[in-house]
């Protein structure tokens, strides 16, 4: 499982589509290990490729 969170930039920003990486993008990739828990300010943003894995509990 990967995470990618960009930053804002002039240009516009966005997303192609779930699980390609985003356009336009200045940010970072994580990778969570089993038990991690990952916060960050809903007005970041983001984006999360479908869970091809186990369970995945989500919040918002």
């Amino acid at each position: 499982m990967s995470i990618t969170c960009c930053r804002r930039t002039k240009a516009r920003t966005s997303i192609s589509s779930w699980g390609k990486a985003a356009t336009s993008c200045r940010g970072t990739t994580t990778s969570p290990a089993p038990g991690d828990l990952v916060l960050f300010p809903r007005y970041l943003l983001h984006a999360v490729p479908p869970n091809q894995g186990e369970r995945r509990i989500t919040l918002s």
